[in-house]
């Protein structure tokens, strides 16, 4: 299932399901089916799985009737992020994957040695942005401005302590931020000011709940800037994994429904790119201001399109393309690289999201179930 955040007209932003072609207002229509159910993505998150195990199945008995008055057509309605304001900071997860370790020593000062715990910083909750708000760019904050494309993950229930056996029932769903970060903002390694700014959390459009993603470590991760691949990586290269990263995390604090840990990036940020960019916010903004600030605008989507050829794929929908030889393969000794050639285009499954800065510019991250 498909979870958004959604606005009609004037109304307060509301929660939605994506089904059929439709926005589906969850509350009205959990009332026109006898299922009270709440408006906000957080307070159904809270409700637990047994919520989006009723609500799956009064959708599959529903008739045409029960939807009056609860459904929009998709263009009728604003996408928001999936959860507009978290109740706590986003985890982030740095140096999550082999290459983007050594492209990190080389570019930004980073230790080479592969971590041995996950490294751990914060986005605050005002970092939240929707997939087709600006995200704000202060040339007299940064030069650097860099994009960082992120499998993001939803708690959904409270985990403390929990075994990395069992962490995947912990989570309510999947969907994707792009850890927008000022490289020029760092501070005596501390990481906050670089990638907490306002508007650095692009997210979504969909949480996708994990009925649909039963494993997240088979997720195809790829950035094109301007239809040039930047990045293209694999969630089976990670560190430390989903399970991995709960159970670390609950080991120390409280994870609670609602909690959004973003996994980290594969390599192949503007940051470590040779040669590298004489700006990575000039390769992301450039209508600036004569002030040198911007306001870069964003646009995504999210799909699975399970039964479509590659030849039906629009230039939207982010169809692979060669890239510029830049990869991330996690490289370990005993893993081969993913290359776009090992999916089958014609039965994978995508979520994916489009970022779009400037009006000369263009950002594209997507999320693609691999074999």
């Amino acid at each position: 299932m498909r979870f958004v955040t959604y606005r009609s007209g004037q109304e307060a932003a509301r929660l939605g399901l994506q089904h059929n072609g439709l926005v589906i207002d969850v509350a009205r229509f959990g009332a026109n089916v006898g299922l009270p159910l709440p408006d906000t993505m957080l307070g159904f998150i809270d409700l637990g799985p047994v919520a989006v195990a009723a609500l799956k199945t009064r959708l599959e008995k529903a008739g045409a009737g029960d939807f009056i008055g609860a459904s929009f057509p998709a263009g009728n309605v604003t996408l928001l992020a999936p959860i507009p304001r978290p109740r706590k900071n986003i985890f982030g997860i740095g140096l999550n994957y082999t290459e983007h370790v050594a492209e990190s020593a080389r570019a930004l000062d980073t230790s080479a040695a592969l971590p041995q715990q996950p490294v751990i910083f914060s986005k605050p909750p005002t970092a939240v942005i929707a997939w087709n708000d600006p995200v704000r760019h202060d040339g007299d904050v940064t030069q650097q401005l860099d994009w960082e494309t992120e499998l993001a993950v939803v708690i959904g229930r409270t985990a403390w302590r929990v075994a990395e056996a069992d962490a995947l029932d912990y989570v309510f769903g999947y969907t994707i931020i792009n850890d927008i970060s000022a490289r020029d903002c760092r501070r005596a390694g501390q990481w906050i000011v670089s990638k907490g700014q306002d508007s650095f959390a692009p997210m979504g459009p969909a949480i996708v709940t994990t009925d649909e993603i039963a494993d997240p470590h088979c997720l195809s991760i790829t950035t094109r800037v301007n239809g040039v691949e930047k990045q293209n990586g694999n969630t089976r290269f990670m560190l430390f994994n989903v399970n991995a990263l709960i159970a670390d995390i609950s080991r120390v604090m409280t994870l609670e429904p609602g909690d959004i840990i973003a996994t980290g990036t594969p390599a192949g940020v503007g940051a470590g790119r040779q040669p590298r960019p004489n700006s990575c916010g000039q390769a992301m903004c450039l209508n600036r201001t004569s002030k040198g600030s911007a306001r870069c605008a964003t646009r995504s989507s999210m799909r699975k399109p399970d039964d479509e050829s590659p030849a039906s794929y629009r230039p939207d929908r982010l169809q692979l393309e060669p890239d510029d030889g830049i990869r991330n393969s996690g490289l370990a000794a005993r893993e081969k690289p993913f290359l776009p050639n090992d999916v089958d285009r014609t039965t994978d499954k995508r979520i994916s999201s489009a970022f779009w800065w400037g009006a000369d510019l263009r950002l594209q991250s997507q999320i693609a179930v691999s074999p």
